[in-house]
């Protein structure tokens, strides 16, 4: 596997606080390292998207995440700890939260996902560590 700077070859990272990725009939993998990420917009038409969000730090007030996945995938790996509210409407998709529920208090990094899955799937996840 070809590496530079530590990063996996066909991974952006991206340390920027607003993330736009969208993947028509492809793929796309992306890594944010935000240390005040504000969330961003994720697009999966007819292909997929892998966002690993396990480096990231959410702003003071929260991350807000808008997925659509239009007979796509979108795969969202978030760290332990963080709160995750998915909204995300599924129109002969699926919406699958494979996360652990986060603690309750307010000091705990808050992630908002909204969106839609036509026909397409969306999955909120813990990644195991390498």
């Amino acid at each position: 596997v070809l590496r530079r700077r530590g990063v996996e070859a066909g991974v952006d990272v991206r340390g920027d606080d607003w993330l736009r990725a969208t993947a028509v009939m492809s793929g796309r993998r992306e890594r944010v390292t935000s240390n005040a990420w504000r969330g961003g917009d994720v697009t999966a038409v007819m292909g997929g998207v892998e966002l690993d969000l396990r480096e990231a730090k959410p702003a003071a007030e929260g991350a807000r995440l808008d997925v659509t996945a239009l007979m796509g995938g979108v795969d969202i790996w978030v760290p332990s700890g963080w709160r995750i509210s998915p909204r995300i409407t599924p129109l002969l998709g699926g919406v699958e939260d494979k996360t652990t529920p986060g603690p309750t208090d307010g000091d705990a990094p808050r992630l908002e996902i909204t969106g839609t899955a036509l026909m397409g799937g969306v999955e909120i996840k813990h990644k195991p560590e390498a």
